[in-house]
C-alpha cells in the first residue's frame, strides 16, 4: 500500500465539474433572488394593507370628531357631559394623529417634527386616562414652569409620555 499517485483528470472532466460548480452557484443566486423578491412582496402587501386599515381608520376618527363637534353645540350645560365629551374628542384626535404616524411610517414617513410643551403633553395623557384611575387615588401634577419645549412628532410623544402608566398595570 505504498503512494499512490492521484487519478489523472481529463480536461473534459474537469470542464464538466467547473460547469456543474457554476450551475450550483447561479442556481443558489436564482433562490437569493427569489427569496428577497418575496420579501419584497411581503413588504409592500403588508404597506397596502395596512395604509388601507390606517384610512378606514381615519375615516372612522373623522366622522367621530364631527359628531363631538356637533354634540358640544347642542349639549346642555351639563359640566360632566361636557367634560366626557371633551375627553372623548381628545382621544379620536390622538387616534387620528396616531393613523397618521401609521401612514407615514407605511410610506418612510416625511419626519414630521413639531415643537411641543411637555407639561401639555403631560396634562393630556393625565386628562385621558384619568377615568382609568381609582377614584380613591388622587393624582397630582406637580409640573415644571420652566421646561424647555420638546421637539417630535406629538402623538409619539404622547404614547412616550404614558408609557410608564401603561407598564405599570
Amino acid at each position: 500500500m505504498g503512494n499512490r499517485a492521484a487519478p489523472a483528470i481529463s480536461g473534459a472532466t474537469l470542464a464538466r465539474c467547473r460547469a456543474a460548480a457554476r450551475a450550483f452557484e447561479a442556481a443558489l443566486e436564482r433562490r437569493r433572488l427569489e427569496a428577497e423578491l418575496l420579501e419584497l412582496q411581503r413588504r409592500r402587501l403588508v404597506n397596502e394593507l395596512s395604509t388601507e386599515v390606517v384610512h378606514d381608520l381615519r375615516n372612522v376618527l373623522t366622522g367621530v370628531i364631527g359628531y363631538c363637534v356637533l354634540l358640544h353645540a347642542r349639549l346642555p350645560d351639563d359640566r360632566r357631559a361636557r367634560r366626557y365629551l371633551q375627553l372623548f374628542e381628545m382621544l379620536a384626535a390622538s387616534g387620528a394623529a396616531l393613523s397618521r404616524q401609521l401612514l407615514d411610517a407605511a410610506h418612510d414617513g416625511d419626519g414630521r417634527v413639531e415643537i411641543t410643551d411637555p407639561n401639555a403633553l403631560v396634562r393630556d395623557v393625565s386628562a385621558l386616562t384619568e377615568h382609568a384611575t381609582p377614584k380613591r387615588i388622587d393624582v397630582v401634577l406637580e409640573l415644571e414652569d420652566a421646561l424647555p419645549d420638546v421637539r417630535g412628532e406629538p402623538s409619539m410623544l404622547r404614547q412616550r409620555t404614558d408609557q410608564p402608566r401603561a407598564q405599570r398595570r
